[in-house]
């Protein structure tokens, strides 16, 4: 295995439904995970410690009458990242496949680029399960390749793209818009991103972030 280190971080208010889901899956297939929610959402700190995975409470994302900033959030976590390696950013709807990281390898990925990967859309808990028993295949639910976008950007800490350790990602009120502006700091023109032969799950339709009703995915 490499000696490359890679840890996945993620921003969890209102979600816990999800994570609960998500986690247990994903747990091993990262060499450190760190969750981030607010100090009231309590069912994720519940997950989070299920799981004994690490869970930090922050009141940020909301500071200024910010929609989510979730930008913000990773900027006070990233210092406490335990390898300061590669880092995966994601959402607690998104789940990792088996073969993560045999397609991942670290040790073929430039410093330089960020890297991204097609997301599945599993739209309801019912689809879930018939994926889990086979009944459907991943190939049967509609896909979106989304090279760096929110849901799954991979890059590494020491990158010389990030100049301002302290800044590391940007600050959005509205939060949509981070994720593209990240991106740019690694590939101004956002065709360059590093593309690779990862398939990630979304629980749920395209909901917007932190209003799990509009999801669909447990209706």
């Amino acid at each position: 295995m490499s000696e490359r280190k890679i840890e996945l971080m993620l921003a969890c208010v209102n979600y816990a439904r999800f994570l609960d889901i998500t986690l247990p899956i994903n747990r091993d297939k990262f060499d450190n995970i760190i969750i981030i929610t607010t100090p009231e959402d309590k069912d994720t700190q519940n997950v989070c410690i299920k799981n004994k995975v690490d869970c930090y409470l922050t009141d940020i994302f909301y500071k200024n009458g910010a929609v989510f900033d979730r930008g913000s959030a990773f900027n006070l976590i990233f210092p406490r990242l335990k390898y300061k390696s590669w880092i995966a950013l994601t959402d607690p709807d998104i789940i990792f496949q088996d073969d993560f990281r045999e397609k991942l390898n670290l040790d073929d990925l430039n410093s330089g680029n960020m890297y991204g990967g097609t997301r599945y859309f599993v739209k309801t808990y019912n689809d879930w399960l018939d994926y889990k028993t086979g009944v459907k295949k991943l190939t049967d639910f509609e896909n979106i390749v989304g090279w760096g976008c929110g849901f799954l950007q991979i890059f590494d800490y020491n990158s010389p793209k990030i100049s301002n350790k302290s800044i590391i990602y940007p600050y959005s009120q509205q939060f949509v818009e981070a994720d593209i502006w990240f991106l740019k700091v690694f590939h101004p023109d956002v065709r360059d991103v590093g593309k690779l032969p990862i398939d990630v799950i979304h629980l749920g339709d395209h909901g917007k972030y932190g209003k799990p009703e509009e999801n669909g995915f447990f209706r």
